[in-house]
């Protein structure tokens, strides 16, 4: 029981800290990702966070696939065994370069705190050979204001599930969303979950 209440304190710890992320970079902080590739053995793992370039928000939005879309912020490298952690900022994007030692900062927070989740939530008897190699936690926003968003953050709840992979049976991946419940009912004796008006946050093991 506890594990499980460390797990979405966690998940919470990392909604937040993605907030700061995508306005700590500003105008390329509102459609941010990170993807972490976990080795074998679980002794090193590689980070990449990137983000939709500003000008093309809407090419994203209105295309299925958008690869041209996103620009690389960070890679991070860590290997437990050397003790090494390493992170490289583009520090062509100006909001990089002016915010270096804050971002890098919030990337080792979020990255640290997603192995923990990735390690309480898989359960390696369901897989024996381990096969969940990959982080990805998404994060948009819809407006500038960040006390707004914070606002909305307190009035949602991390929700999880495990999903079947495509094609391939007995191998869930596991997905935590931010949903807010409300009312459908005006007497108030109904509701349903939606997705926050000014935000989306996923993290998902695959």
């Amino acid at each position: 029981m506890s594990d499980i209440r460390n797990l979405f304190e966690k998940l919470d710890d990392i909604l937040h800290d993605m907030v700061k992320y995508s306005f700590t970079l500003g105008n390329w902080g509102r459609r941010v990702r990170i993807e972490i590739y976990i080795g074998i053995g679980y002794t090193i793992y590689i980070g990449r966070g990137s983000a939709v370039k500003p000008w093309k928000i809407y090419e994203f939005e209105h295309q299925k696939v958008c690869n041209s879309c996103f620009e690389n912020i960070y890679v991070s490298e860590y290997d437990s065994i050397n003790r090494s952690y390493n992170i490289y900022t583009n520090d062509y994007i100006s909001k990089v370069k002016e915010n270096k030692k804050e971002i890098e900062n919030i990337i080792s927070n979020i990255e640290t705190r997603a192995m923990y989740v990735y390690d309480i939530t898989v359960d390696p008897s369901l897989d024996t050979f381990k096969n969940y190699s990959r982080v990805l936690i998404g994060f948009e926003r819809n407006i500038f204001n960040y006390d707004k968003i914070i606002e909305e953050i307190k009035n949602s709840s991390i929700f999880g599930q495990s999903i079947n992979k495509v094609g391939l049976k007995n191998r869930p991946s596991y997905r935590f969303i931010a949903l807010e419940e409300k009312e459908i009912s005006k007497y108030g004796e109904e509701s349903e979950l939606s997705y926050p008006k000014n935000y989306r946050f996923s993290f998902m093991i695959l």
